[in-house]
């Protein structure tokens, strides 16, 4: 797709963040694909997803969150404001809001939380 639109983008993997450094005068669109299902859901799970997507790419300690605190720690480090995209059910918007009361929500056409951001100061 850079190619295509001849738009200059670095493409970088790495855990989470660790190795990126920030510069105040770019934008940055990270994308990440967190996951975000409690672990103690498994078993109401539809068996085609439990059966055949990797369990590590799909489930996460702390009611499905861990990665998102971690990687929301990281990012207000660095001050970096974000928006987070992913499917968020409604215990876990409420976690969130209370560890980050800063934090909005936003819904996608279907009404679901799907997006939520958090302004962090440099």
């Amino acid at each position: 797709n850079a190619r295509q639109h001849k738009v200059e983008i670095e493409f970088v993997k790495t855990n989470l963040i660790e190795d990126l450094d920030f510069e105040s005068d770019r934008n940055y669109l990270l994308g990440a694909n967190l996951p975000y299902i409690d672990h103690a859901l498994r078993s109401s799970l539809d068996p085609e997803v439990v059966n055949f997507e990797p369990h590590l790419a799909l489930f996460a300690e702390n009611k499905g969150l861990a990665l998102h605190h971690r990687l929301i720690a990281m990012l207000k480090q660095k001050g970096v404001n974000y928006l987070l995209i992913g499917e968020i059910a409604p215990e876990q918007e409420k976690l969130l809001k209370e560890k980050y009361p800063e934090m909005t929500f936003l819904k996608d056409y279907a009404g679901k939380v799907r997006f939520y951001t958090l302004p962090c100061s440099v």
